[in-house]
């Protein structure tokens, strides 16, 4: 009966150990995670900014290409 009590006292001992060994895991994972999500929302604010600039680049040269056709246009003689 007492090497019965025993082998229990070790098998909780381990799975306490377990236990808080996927804890620790567990908790990693949440910090990864989180700085994960950090870094994914820096760079997609990142990327909209840098395709916000090309839209208004893209349209300061089309405005420009149209105002130089239109005075090209009236000014043929």
């Amino acid at each position: 009966m007492t090497e019965k009590i025993e082998r229990m006292e070790l098998d909780s001992e381990s799975k306490d150990k377990q236990l808080m060994e996927l804890q620790e895991l567990s908790n990693s994972q949440q910090l990864y995670t989180t700085e994960l999500s950090d870094k994914l929302e820096k760079t997609r604010k990142k990327k909209y900014g840098q395709a916000q600039t090309t839209i208004k680049e893209k349209e300061f040269l089309s405005s420009n290409l149209l105002k130089s056709d239109l005075e090209g246009f009236l000014n043929m003689d």
